[in-house]
């Protein structure tokens, strides 16, 4: 709490196994500021996509390339990342109501950090995939995204801890605030179980990793400022 070479290649392109696609949503918060006014400056989202966790990237789509593909991956800061994949048809169901959530929440289980929302969108007749959407929100300064609402099923949600936290269990469809409504992406019954996703995806997201940039204070550059002009005046002098 941002002169173009064309080449072209004729490649053989492997299938990539479905049992390996991994995706990450790294948010990148820097912040700083005087001591007792440190503040967030900027955040940056980086989407990927991996065929194993750690391992190399899922190819993108187009040339040919095989199922599952990314179609799209664009960056964003609070809002706007986003992966965009094309998969089989039929292994993503469309979620009720139109869209899955999964909700990571701060250390206090209450407040709400960051929403991945999934959408499937199904292919026509004439082309072979459906296209998956899952979108990155995160808690914008100062405004926030509030707390889970009474009513909630707290298993619909992970506790951020600054690592990759595992998402896949915990997309729901169905209002936030009514638990007599609220479903597990799909299985149709409530919990248990948990809500998965399809076998071999995974989605995970790491939230708020500081990487601090801190201004000095005035006093702080008063003396930085002497220093370097201590340092002029004994060269002068030598001189």
């Amino acid at each position: 709490m941002r002169s173009v070479l064309v080449v072209a290649l004729v490649a053989t392109i492997m299938p990539v196994s479905a049992d390996a696609v991994v995706i990450n949503f790294n948010e990148m918060t820097s912040s700083g500021g005087p001591a007792g006014q440190v503040r967030e400056l900027s955040t940056t989202v980086m989407p990927e996509v991996l065929t194993a966790a750690g391992g190399p990237n899922l190819p993108g789509c187009g040339g040919g390339a095989a199922l599952p593909c990314v179609s799209a991956m664009p960056p964003g800061t609070e809002t706007g990342a986003s992966v965009q994949l094309q998969v089989p048809k039929g292994v993503f169901p469309p979620p009720a109501g139109g869209v899955a959530r999964a909700y990571l929440l701060d250390p206090d289980q209450k407040t709400i950090s960051d929403i991945i929302t999934l959408t499937v969108v199904q292919g026509p007749a004439a082309v072979n995939f459906d296209t998956v959407t899952l979108r990155f929100t995160s808690d914008g300064d100062p405004s926030g995204l509030g707390q889970v609402p009474a009513g909630f099923i707290a298993s619909f949600t992970a506790i951020e801890d600054n690592k990759l936290d595992d998402l896949s269990s915990v997309f729901f469809t169905g209002p936030v605030d009514n638990a007599m409504q609220q479903r597990a992406y799909i299985e149709s019954a409530p919990l248990p179980p948990p809500g998965r996703l399809p076998s071999g995806y995974t989605v995970q997201a790491r939230s708020d990793v500081d990487e601090p940039d801190v201004i000095p204070e005035p006093a702080g550059i008063m003396v930085l400022t002497l220093g370097v002009l201590g340092i002029t005046f004994a060269r002068y002098w030598q001189s």
